[in-house]
């Protein structure tokens, strides 16, 4: 490790490398660098806190740093509102299960089912997604990638992106996986 002593005296600027003493002058442009590096160190801390100061007052409920972080663990949310979102995420599971097994349009033009290759939303690996898809020719997300499942091997009309349909099937195949560690854009294992 290299180790630098800065000592500064009669407008003289002495480094000590190893033993070394190097003399160089101190200039205007040095000083003001050292200024400025300085303030900086001193001001950074303070602003972040003037930050987390000023979030707090935009978040109300949330009153110091720990509500914040845990803020969508579900720690501060109600019996209520923890229900609601239990319900709504369970109806678009069930959505999702019902558009996996459907042979119907506009999910599929010849009778096919994403059942029929991805048995209960297996092999589908969403836990790796963004990732780029040969055949899609770009790097693409877990709903262009049912797209195009929809719309080339099923020959059906994709729902569009972000839709409630879309939305479902993505949660359905996520919920079939869930454990699993994401690995955004690796190839499964055994692949």
């Amino acid at each position: 490790m290299v180790r630098w002593v800065l000592i500064i005296g009669n407008g003289r600027e002495r480094k000590l490398h190893k033993g070394v003493v190097m003399k160089t002058k101190m200039t205007r442009g040095r000083v003001l660098f050292l200024a400025v590096a300085s303030a900086t160190i001193l001001l950074v801390p303070l602003l972040v806190n003037a930050q987390r100061q000023s979030d707090v007052q935009t978040l109300p409920g949330l009153t110091n740093e720990v509500q914040r972080k845990h803020a969508q663990s579900g720690e501060i949310l109600d019996r209520k509102v923890l229900m609601t979102g239990v319900e709504e995420l369970q109806k678009m599971i069930w959505l999702g299960d019902k558009l996996w097994h459907s042979r119907d349009l506009p999910m599929s033009g010849n009778g096919q089912a994403c059942n029929m290759c991805h048995a209960d939303g297996a092999v589908t690996h969403p836990e790796t997604f963004p990732k780029y898809k040969p055949q899609i020719g770009k790097v693409a997300t877990v709903q262009e990638m049912i797209g195009w499942c929809i719309a080339i091997p099923n020959q059906g009309k994709p729902f569009a992106l972000g839709s409630n349909e879309m939305n479902a099937l993505e949660a359905y195949m996520n919920w079939n996986n869930r454990g699993q560690i994401m690995e955004i854009g690796a190839a499964p294992s055994g692949s």
